[in-house]
């Protein structure tokens, strides 16, 4: 009898990769929203790893997990996780996923959003979790694909989403609100930390502009 693979010693990129590309090709699912897009994503890991606790929204205070601003002006963390993964004999191995699903078009915040679900790991894998994740998957090409115009501009967010040929920008300092009152007053400091987005092909629909990324954050 096969074993059953708890969550921990997956590679959980490949698992990530199996929902996005195979998973969600079940004719019987439909993604309407980001909410429908987080529930499916724990459906799967549940059926996946029946032996391991999936929640979804934990609220970090009540794992005694706190987050202090250097600045009034840095961008408040929000305060639940989308998907929080657990060993249930050890607490101490444990995974948080945070998902985005835009569909709206608001497409220079929802980046800016995207920068926040990765500090918001960041801040999780300082605190002792095991690993951490933000994934963003889109059918809307406005995500991954523009114009150049603005590109010298230190705050011009689309360049760290946005692939330009022979150019790529990694998200690492302070990234500052793109709109709004508070534009390029209100930041998210990555510190020293490098990230850099990479798109793949997400194979869900005959759209040729459907793509996703994974960042993994294990250091």
């Amino acid at each position: 009898m096969e074993k059953t693979l708890n969550f921990e010693d997956a590679d959980f990129n490949l698992v990530l990769e199996e929902f996005l590309n195979h998973y969600l090709k079940d004719e019987q699912i439909e993604l309407y929203n980001e909410i429908s897009f987080q529930l499916e994503l724990g459906l799967f890991l549940r059926k996946k790893f029946p032996n391991d606790k999936i929640e979804f929204e934990r609220n970090i205070k009540k794992l005694g997990i706190t987050y202090q601003k250097s600045n009034p002006l840095e961008e408040s963390l929000k305060k639940e996780m989308d998907i929080y993964i657990y060993n249930k004999k050890n607490k101490s191995k444990k995974f948080a996923i945070e998902l985005k699903f835009p569909m709206n078009g608001k497409t220079p915040e929802e980046m800016y959003q995207f920068v926040l679900d990765i500090k918001f790991m960041q801040v999780l894998k300082d605190a002792n979790f095991t690993k951490t994740y933000a994934v963003v998957a889109t059918m809307d090409k406005t995500y991954h694909t523009g114009s150049h115009h603005g590109r010298k501009d230190k705050n011009y967010i689309f360049k760290y989403f946005r692939h330009f040929p022979n150019q790529k920008e990694a998200l690492t300092g302070k990234i500052y609100k793109p709109t709004g009152k508070d534009k390029h007053k209100k930041y998210i400091d990555l510190g020293t930390k490098i990230y850099e987005i990479k798109w793949k092909n997400w194979d869900i629909s005959n759209q040729k502009n459907s793509k996703y990324y994974v960042v993994s954050i294990d250091k």
